[in-house]
């Protein structure tokens, strides 16, 4: 019976010690489509890992050649799930074949990206991909999702009223708040401009006084100087010339 019993606590040890092994084992980068190079792939592998290890929810990017005629949202999810990912996850899936993107999320990632989030995330990872700069694409997903799921660890999630603002962001915000501003301002001078239309320079000093206000018992003038402008007459044999002037849930779409 001791003999049974220690085969059976054996077995399972052992059963646990491989399922741990295959779980850590388990690649989180998944480049069917050869999009990285080796040091490429080996980097952002690491750190794939580091951050799902950190946030406790796996952070997947997969690259496949073909969906073989599937939905890509679908093909994302059963793709997640066929590879054996953790219950908490988000994984980005591309399709060179076809240049469609897939988001597959599932438990805690579903709470810390919303709708808004996913468009956000989108926003910032599509125009890297479109551009095929895969690796800038790949690490850039990699950071929004370690940013997104620690907001949500610390039980702020971002959400509509709240997002990310990055250094980019904040300049071009100032530069509209400016350009309002500006815009504004000439709007008012020439508003108070406006009344000030009937006002004409005038040829003599006297149009500026006021009438009655100065009696001028004498006057005289005074030559002070002159000045004299020549311009030279125009030689006939001479010729001129004219001048020559010289986002919570599964989501997809196209890249």
């Amino acid at each position: 019976m001791k003999k049974i019993l220690l085969l059976v606590v054996s077995l399972t040890v052992i059963f646990a010690c491989i399922t741990t092994v295959t779980a850590e084992s388990q690649s989180r980068l998944i480049d069917n489509d050869d999009l990285l190079s080796s040091s490429e792939a080996n980097l952002l592998q690491a750190r794939l890992d580091e951050l799902s290890t950190q946030q406790k929810c796996d952070i997947v990017v997969a690259t496949v050649k073909t969906l073989n005629w599937e939905d890509p949202e679908t093909f994302a999810d059963n793709f997640y799930e066929e590879n054996g990912f953790s219950q908490d996850g988000i994984m980005l899936l591309i399709c060179m074949e076809t240049r469609d993107w897939a988001y597959s999320l599932h438990g805690f990632a579903e709470t810390a990206f919303t709708d808004d989030g996913i468009d956000y995330l989108t926003s910032k990872v599509k125009p890297y991909l479109s551009d095929e700069d895969f690796v800038a694409a790949f690490n850039k997903f990699a950071d929004i999702c370690d940013d997104f799921l620690a907001k949500a660890q610390a039980g702020e999630p971002y959400d509509g009223k709240a997002m990310p603002i990055s250094t980019t962001d904040i300049l071009i915000r100032v530069g509209i708040s400016l350009g309002i501003g500006a815009l504004i301002s000439l709007i008012v001078l020439f508003i108070m401009k406006a009344p000030l239309k009937s006002v004409r320079r005038q040829p003599q000093a006297d149009s500026y006084v006021r009438a009655g206000s100065m009696i001028v018992t004498n006057s005289s003038d005074m030559f002070l100087y002159h000045t004299v402008s020549r311009t030279p007459r125009a030689n006939s044999n001479s010729s001129s010339g004219g001048g020559r002037s010289s986002g919570g849930g599964s989501r997809s779409g196209k890249f």
